[in-house]
């Protein structure tokens, strides 16, 4: 697959159900494929320069959380501005607390405008997997490119874009990327028990295979 469209995903869920476990699987390796070819890493630092940090954090039996930051390139990220968007698909009137938030990364030149067409393509993703964006739902998107940074020059300057009827396949890759990051966070949860006792238990993957295998979206061994 070219580069332009190599569009990566993160999903950040605040505050997170469960971390990262040591015998967690994405769905790829349970035999699920897409459309596209993931990048080496097949994460969103796949794109050259792009930095993420994480910080989970479980205290007692109620604070469950986490933060995510991400870094678009590694220069002066005032001096360099890179081309984004933000969609939002459910405010739900607020920025904080419990919400949703997908990242886009594409190393492809895109314009602002574009950015902002690939950032509405994210909910298609998570329609795919039964999402509704119900009210509390709080899903914002976040789309950026590093070509074509903004150094502050008063100079009118060119940019290399990819022409909208290049699009298509960046928007697909978006929709399918979304899709998969979710079913990677499901797949790789461990069971979480908090306040009150609630739990959350983590899904049984020996069986999640078999479904997969008889439903005919896996190959058979």
């Amino acid at each position: 697959m070219p580069r332009s469209a190599a569009t990566l995903i993160a999903i950040l869920l605040v505050p997170m159900m469960a971390a990262a476990q040591s015998n967690s699987v994405r769905l790829r390796a349970l035999g699920g494929a897409g459309l596209f070819a993931p990048g080496s890493l097949n994460t969103i630092t796949d794109i050259a320069g792009v930095q993420v940090g994480h910080r989970t954090l479980v205290e007692g039996d109620s604070v469950r959380t986490g933060v995510t930051a991400i870094l678009p390139q590694k220069g002066d990220l005032f001096g360099e501005k890179v081309p984004a968007a933000v969609h939002v698909g459910n405010g739900f009137g607020k920025a904080a607390g419990v919400l949703q938030v997908q990242e886009l990364a594409t190393d492809a030149p895109i314009s602002p405008r574009n950015l902002e067409r690939m950032a509405k393509r994210a909910m298609l993703g998570l329609a795919r997997t039964g999402s509704y964006a119900s009210n509390g739902s709080g899903d914002f998107v976040i789309a950026f490119s590093p070509q074509n940074r903004r150094t502050g020059a008063a100079a009118p300057r060119p940019d290399s874009l990819l022409p909208n009827d290049q699009m298509s396949p960046l928007v697909l890759a978006t929709v399918e990327a979304v899709e998969k990051a979710v079913y990677n966070a499901l797949t790789a949860a461990t069971t979480v028990t908090s306040r009150d006792g609630h739990a959350q238990e983590a899904l049984p993957l020996d069986r999640l295979r078999t479904i997969l295998r008889e439903a005919g979206r896996i190959e058979t061994n």
